[in-house]
């Protein structure tokens, strides 16, 4: 195909049908041309921003557009998933101008078109990333892919069955984040998983495992209504590797330090040595009674698709919970102290 030739037809085209604001070279790809709206769509959809500034008879400026409308290539994807696209017209002054402070020292007298910039509208006055004149098709994948969620403060793995086997061998939990790297919100809740307390708590008692495919938040694992599934990511659960298919906690969009502690802080896992035999859990009727040796630990009670039902500060060696309102079915009992029990509420 002539990239070319055929999408500067295209793009000529649509500059003089199109509002000055929208830039449409196809109906399932959209370029914006107004900043501001720009801007605002990027912080209500939580997505970064890819900026194109070139001109419609640039050759790699329409090769670049063609690679990203490619059905068969892998961009398109990454550009209505992960991005608001921008187009700038490269020699009309004013975009010019707008557009000049995202391009560094090097690209600002560039000859080759187009420039090509990666920004986060949480912080317009710089890029993430940029170059500029003709990439191919693996260079633009790894521009558009750019590792923004990994760091050097955690360890973070991608393999699933990596993760799981690791908690077990390690007697951990699993802190699973499911997100973009382009996602502001899992940018800014991987910065604050860096800090004190959360951390220390992390390093010592979770396997951190981190995946980009949606299709890992199922619903049987969910806590709460299935379309909450629809909310901004990231979207993270604690799992007990011998129970995966419940989650213990879970929440999505970004969260402050002090939500993010409470909610992984009662699953740390205790340098004791209990198991369920030290732990004696008898059900009757509406009554459940738990007696062990520990006279302080945190007992977090779900049903068996991870619904939190009730948290219970357990003081003294002995408790007594009266279950008269909690859901019927199989309840699953999680100890702060490493323990875990399954009961059945008829």
């Amino acid at each position: 195909m002539n990239y070319s030739k055929s999408f500067a037809t295209i793009i000529i085209t649509a500059l003089s049908l199109c509002s000055n604001t929208l830039f449409c070279i196809a109906d399932d790809v959209v370029w914006y041309q107004d900043k501001e709206e720009v801007f605002r769509l990027a912080k209500e959809q939580d997505k970064y921003i890819f900026l194109l500034s070139g001109r419609p008879t640039c050759g790699n400026c329409n090769r670049t557009f063609g690679y990203i409308n490619n059905d068969d290539e892998p961009l398109k994807q990454i550009a209505n998933d992960d991005y608001i696209l921008w187009y700038s017209f490269y020699d009309n002054p004013a975009r010019k101008a707008e557009t000049m402070i995202y391009i560094a020292e090097p690209l600002k007298t560039a000859t080759a078109l187009p420039i090509l910039c990666i920004i986060n509208p949480d912080d317009p006055d710089k890029n993430v990333a940029a170059t500029s004149g003709y990439k191919t098709v693996d260079a633009l994948k790894n521009l558009m892919t750019i590792d923004l969620i990994f760091n050097k403060g955690l360890t973070w793995y991608e393999d699933k069955e990596e993760a799981f086997r690791l908690a077990k061998e390690e007697k951990k939990y699993v802190f699973k984040l499911i997100g973009r790297g382009t996602s502001n919100n899992c940018q800014k809740m991987i910065q604050q998983l860096q800090n004190e307390p959360l951390k220390n708590i992390l390093e010592k008692n979770y396997i951190l495992w981190y995946s980009s495919d949606v299709s890992e938040i199922e619903l049987e694992t969910y806590s709460g209504d299935s379309e909450d599934i629809t909310k901004v990511p990231p979207y993270i659960f604690v799992v007990d590797p011998s129970e995966p298919e419940i989650s213990l906690a879970s929440t999505w969009g970004y969260q402050d330090i002090e939500t993010l502690e409470e909610m992984i802080k009662p699953y740390t896992v205790s340098n004791e040595n209990i198991n369920l035999q030290e732990s004696k859990v008898c059900f009757s009727g509406n009554t459940l009674h738990i007696s062990n040796n520990i006279d302080n630990e945190q007992i977090n009670i779900y049903t068996i698709t991870g619904q939190h039902v009730s948290s219970i500060h357990k003081k003294e060696q002995d408790v007594t919970i009266d279950t008269f309102y909690f859901p019927k079915g199989v309840l699953v009992i999680h100890s702060s102290k490493g323990w875990s029990a399954k009961i059945i509420k008829q």
